[in-house]
């Protein structure tokens, strides 16, 4: 099909001639579906930009649905012989073909009401056939070695010869729809800008979701790249379920802005297809939650750890129930509450060096001001625990109930910097919508210096020294 053919053609010239953009180029594709054709996000090369201009939205799921239909014959071929490297998310390939097989569905027309698991298949065939570049910067020889080569697998088999006639008798029915948009009620603009990689690219940005739920992010005054990503969303059945979370890739690392995103994406999908039985219990839910933050952990280590490259970040995520938050964090990113008097109380631990040195918090022995002097300790910064490793265990897990006014969760880009009076006060004197942007102000404004309590070394924090986010839920003033 040759609408077909053009859009793979354009996304291929791209990436030659921007193979930075392969990080996010599934996010190019799932724009151009959710917010119509913008054939500027191509590259001029080669006609590019001409063979998608006169292409709707619906033609791009069906481009995601042929490359699907490929891959899947590819898979169906090899058997039990799958390298894990060349199909590393067969899930959603798998899935995808039992909704084309389906005779009752039309498969782009499920897909159109379903971003979720949109974003999903974009995110499979993309790193399939572009695998080799959906986050490095190389140029992408023998790409199109592999794409025959798993057309050619394809061929061999009568499964996708079957898929391959379905789908073709639902692009059938649906040809001649030209204004197609998806639900851009379904998808928030702070997931867009996830999806998109468009996060990344601000030096400060901030998100409101209703009177309630509220982020804000900044590149700070010294790092020249932005590793953090933030979550804010509501689920689609009930709005009085919520999720926020922060992830921090690791500046140490290569790919931490690959790894921060890929995580707070990948929650995003599966906060919204959490099913009734889940959200109506916090235990399960907490399971769920942090079986999947293993999954993105082991996915980030599988995929994005090649040649030496190394990709890793922190993360704290919280999720509203009616009577219960959930709240998880690995590393150190940190959540804060404030309860109904305005008393501020860290609910989360450092899974750092430095917070070693106080294990009498965690028997209950110091307060919450006390960790403000793990600022001053030399090894501050020394993670012990991060996504990107294997079969990691989120010990830092815990249900609290909703008797507070707010949750806060932080970056250490504002931990390191302000202390909990600062936070506290912060939070207690501004309006909800204000509190995330009020904080990183600070924080971009506020240095610190002190000594390592043990070594007596002088520690100076600048400020606005790393990449600051703050995400609020808040439940009233």
């Amino acid at each position: 099909m040759e609408k077909i053919e053009d859009i793979r053609i354009a996304i291929t010239e791209t990436l030659k001639s921007h193979p930075d953009w392969a990080s996010v180029i599934h996010g190019v594709i799932l724009t151009n579906i959710s917010m119509g054709i913008n054939e500027r996000e191509f590259t001029r090369t080669n006609g590019a930009r001409d063979r998608i201009k006169d292409k709707n939205p619906s033609d791009f799921i069906e481009y995601l649905l042929s490359e699907g239909t490929k891959i899947y014959g590819a898979i169906s071929s090899l058997n039990n012989n799958i390298n894990t490297q060349d199909f590393p998310l067969i899930s959603p390939i798998i899935n995808m073909s039992n909704i084309i097989n389906d005779d009752k569905i039309n498969s782009i027309e499920y897909y159109m009401a379903n971003p979720s698991l949109l974003s999903e298949l974009c995110i499979a065939v993309c790193q399939t056939f572009y695998k080799n570049n959906w986050y490095l910067d190389r140029n992408i020889r023998g790409q199109s070695t592999f794409y025959n080569e798993v057309s050619r697998l394809a061929s061999l088999t009568k499964e996708y010869d079957e898929l391959k006639s379905k789908l073709e008798k639902d692009i059938k029915e649906h040809d001649g729809i030209k204004d197609v948009t998806m639900n851009l009620e379904a998808i928030t603009e702070c997931r867009k800008e996830i999806m998109s990689g468009a996060q990344l690219k601000y030096q400060h940005r901030d998100y409101h979701l209703g009177d309630d739920l509220h982020a804000s992010i900044d590149i700070g005054n010294i790092r020249k790249n932005q590793e953090d990503s933030v979550l804010i969303d509501k689920h689609h059945t009930n709005p009085e379920i919520k999720i926020a979370a922060i992830a921090d890739g690791m500046g140490g690392h290569d790919f931490g802005e690959v790894a921060s995103t890929y995580t707070t994406e990948e929650l995003g999908s599966w906060f919204q297809k959490l099913p009734d039985k889940i959200l109506s219990s916090p235990t399960l839910l907490q399971e769920e939650l942090n079986k999947k933050i293993k999954e993105i952990s082991d996915e980030i280590y599988d995929n994005l750890l090649k040649n030496g490259e190394v990709a890793g970040c922190t993360l704290v995520v919280a999720v509203t129930l009616k009577d219960n938050t959930i709240i998880s964090s690995v590393g150190d990113s940190r959540g804060y509450i404030i309860d109904k008097n305005g008393k501020i109380d860290n609910v989360t631990e450092d899974e750092s060096k430095a917070w070693d040195m106080l294990e009498m918090y965690k028997r209950g022995k110091l307060k919450v001001e006390d960790l403000d002097t793990l600022r001053y300790f030399a090894r501050n910064n020394v993670i012990k625990k991060c996504l990107g490793e294997r079969d990691i265990s989120v010990t830092n897990s815990y249900i609290i109930p909703n008797d507070y006014q707010k949750l806060l969760l932080f970056s250490d880009g504002v931990t390191d910097l302000l202390d909990s009076k600062t936070i506290r006060v912060i939070a207690n004197s501004k309006a909800p919508s204000e509190i995330a942007p009020a904080l990183i102000d600070k924080a971009m404004n506020t240095s610190v210096k002190g000594y390592d309590p043990i070594t007596g070394e002088p520690v100076n924090h600048a400020a606005g020294k790393d990449n600051a986010s703050v995400a609020v839920i808040s439940r009233g003033r």
